[in-house]
């Protein structure tokens, strides 16, 4: 079964998600780049999983996916980065591709601060079982 995961940093995507440009909707505040930069950054080079990019939720997930895992979160988008984890506890074969979207020109975000406290338990177990399989 396949996981495929989109990625921001990846040859061959249109966007430079952490480049600010003036008057656009993509201004991401330095926290969140941050945060951005380091999740992914500690998850692709310090366990197995086969993504450069965690935190985008733009994700196809197998209809096997969906239906083997009980879904656990109910915060936010945290669903996304839950059965990332799961799909990688179990051995399922992550690939990605380049994201291809247009700069936001209206509408705003829907990340939340206050919703990292529940990805947090998903980033631990993907480290927690990068050894198991």
């Amino acid at each position: 079964m396949l996981f495929v995961q989109a990625a921001s940093w990846m040859e061959g995507n249109i966007q430079e998600l952490l480049k600010i440009k003036k008057g656009g909707a993509m201004l991401l505040s330095l926290i969140k780049r941050i945060l951005v930069k380091l999740v992914s950054f500690t998850l692709s080079n310090f366990t197995s999983l086969q993504t450069r990019d965690a935190t985008n939720g733009f994700r196809l997930f197998s209809y096997k996916i969906i239906k083997e895992f009980n879904i656990e979160s109910v915060r936010g988008f945290t669903f996304s980065i839950e059965l990332l984890a799961k799909a990688h506890r179990y051995g399922y074969k992550i690939t990605e591709i380049p994201e291809k979207w247009p700069v936001r020109k209206q509408g705003k975000s829907k990340f939340k601060y206050s919703s990292i406290f529940f990805y947090l338990r998903w980033y631990f177990h993907i480290f927690a079982t990068t050894f198991i399989k």
